[in-house]
């Protein structure tokens, strides 16, 4: 379906929740008193239907310092296109909203099943959602939902496409995909970008060692070794990330780290992305490695394991930190930390660990 393009068009232009067509002016009569998730829904699409081309979003902070933007609706009609052609959705699909319309990735939830023609259902939004009967065709999340849902043992084969975003996939969550029914993706992308510009299946027999670029997006590498989109359907100009990547061949991306992280200690720059991938794989936890003012080096990096300590993780830890320090100037004694702090998406806040040490 192309753009309704201006604000007559696009009150002509319902939605489907839960099996019943709300029209614009349904939507408008709704009683905004409720608090339920159909009730978040309907707050969205009040913005989606009122007279200006775009809307207001908070960003998550992936270019840059958290800040309010302007999305064009246009743009955001364009992803859900993108998204729903290449997943392969259409008219009649059940599609399940289990992120918040808050933020960039529920609104484009909504905004797919209006592209598309397709039913959305509702669930609660909290970390473990409850999943509805019947056959779901796609379904997003955030990873710590989906491994809850997985370690407690909740039968999720009944979902044909599940895309991950908010934060990265855990080696543990990793593994447990591995074996289980529903398409599963990784996604990369941004609010300024309307939601994911590439994507990276996890499991079955076709698993990505990199991101693929959906179609009409284009990723570079900037000097500096930052990520750049150009996706003139999705937004206005290149989007410049701090996001430090490689593009080893068109149509493909790998994310390396984040500039802002990088560590310089006693002028040698080390990127923890790599090395804390490294250290989970090896040891089984989530890692952080975060740096701590020193008198001699300015910074040193200390690696941050989350559990308790104990006298066999210790030992593991030991022998990874050995191996690196033969590259990389990390300190030999690690912290632990019982839980890492989260974000609003689950997503290990770094800069509360840090502090916490400080």
């Amino acid at each position: 379906m192309e753009y309704p393009g201006n604000r007559d068009e696009r009150m002509r232009n319902p939605v489907v929740i839960e099996g019943k067509k709300y029209s614009p002016e349904m939507v408008f009569d709704f009683d905004r008193k409720e608090s339920t998730p159909i009730s978040a829904v309907m707050a969205f699409l009040r913005v989606w239907y009122d007279k200006r081309d775009y809307i207001e979003q908070q960003t998550s902070g992936s270019t840059g310092t958290p800040k309010v933007i302007r999305l064009q609706k246009k743009h955001m009609w364009n992803s859900a296109r993108a998204t729903n052609t290449f997943f392969s959705l259409g008219q009649g699909d059940d599609i399940l909203l289990s992120l918040s319309p808050g933020y960039i990735a529920g609104k484009m939830m909504i905004v797919r099943a209006m592209a598309g023609r397709m039913n959305l259902k509702l669930t609660a939004v909290t970390s473990m959602p409850i999943l509805p009967e019947g056959k779901i065709k796609f379904a997003a999340f955030v990873p710590m939902q989906l491994e809850y849902l997985l370690d407690s043992q909740v039968d999720i084969s009944s979902i044909e496409v599940i895309i991950l975003g908010g934060a990265s996939v855990s080696p543990k969550l990793q593994e447990l995909v591995a074996g289980v029914r529903p398409r599963i993706y990784a996604t990369y992308g941004m609010s300024e970008t309307c939601s994911h510009v590439a994507v990276k299946r996890l499991n079955g027999m076709n698993v990505d060692d990199s991101f693929r670029t959906l179609p009409g997006v284009t990723a570079t590498v900037t000097e500096d070794g930052c990520i750049s989109i150009d996706a003139p359907h999705l937004a206005e100009g290149d989007i410049i990330t701090t996001d430090i990547g490689r593009v080893p061949q068109p149509g493909r991306l790998i994310i390396e780290g984040r500039k802002d992280f990088i560590i310089n200690s006693g002028g040698k720059k080390i990127n923890p992305f790599p090395l804390e991938q490294l250290i989970s794989n090896a040891i089984g936890h989530d890692v952080l490695l975060i740096p701590l003012n020193d008198i001699k080096t300015g910074f040193k990096a200390v690696v941050v394991v989350e559990g308790e300590a104990s006298n066999e993780l210790n030992a593991k830890i030991s022998a990874i930190i050995v191996k690196i320090r033969e590259n990389y100037p990390i300190c030999r004694n690690p912290e632990f930390m019982e839980k890492f702090p989260r974000n609003r998406f689950y997503k290990i806040d770094r800069n509360a660990v840090i502090k916490h040490f400080h």
